[in-house]
C-alpha cells in the first residue's frame, strides 16, 4: 500500500460539515461504503480533517443494476425468438473485449498482435510477389 503525508505546517486541518445526502442515495452509499471497507479500498478515518462525501453518477446515468436489467432484457427476447448463445463466446462482466481485431475497452484499440502481423510482412522481392501481396487487401 502506498502511504501519502502532506506537510502543512502548524495550520490546522480543514473540517467541513458533512452535506445530507438525498434520500434516495442513502441507502446506495451506505452499501457502496460497506462493500469498499470490506475489500479493504477505505477504511474508517481517524484523522481531525473532513470532507463531505460526492455522489457522482456515470456520463450515461446507468447503474451496474440497470446495466443487468438490459442483459436479463436481451437474454428473454432471444428464448423468446428461439435464438440460443454459444456460452464460449459470450463476454459478459469483462473490463476489455477482443473482437474483429480491436480491443474493446473504455476506449477501442486496434489488437497489437494485428499490428505485428503486417509489420512482420517480408518485402517482395519480385511482380510476382507484389501481385500476391496486392491480392490481401483486395
Amino acid at each position: 500500500m502506498t502511504r501519502h503525508r502532506i506537510d502543512t505546517g502548524n495550520h490546522l486541518p480543514i473540517k467541513q460539515h458533512p452535506k445530507r445526502l438525498p434520500f434516495n442515495n442513502q441507502e446506495e452509499v451506505a452499501n457502496l461504503l460497506m462493500e469498499m471497507q470490506q475489500n479493504d479500498i477505505i477504511k474508517p478515518s481517524e484523522s481531525s480533517g473532513a470532507s463531505p462525501i460526492a455522489v457522482v453518477r456515470k456520463k450515461d446515468g446507468c447503474t451496474f443494476e440497470d446495466n443487468l436489467r438490459n442483459i436479463r432484457m436481451v437474454l428473454r427476447k432471444l428464448k423468446m425468438a428461439t435464438l440460443k448463445l454459444n456460452l464460449s463466446k459470450c463476454n459478459l462482466f469483462r473490463r476489455e473485449v477482443d473482437s474483429l481485431g480491436r480491443i474493446i475497452s473504455a476506449e477501442v484499440r486496434i489488437d497489437p498482435e494485428k499490428i505485428s502481423a503486417v509489420k512482420d510482412w517480408s518485402r517482395p522481392e519480385d511482380v510476382h510477389l507484389v501481385t500476391e501481396a496486392k491480392k490481401k487487401f483486395l
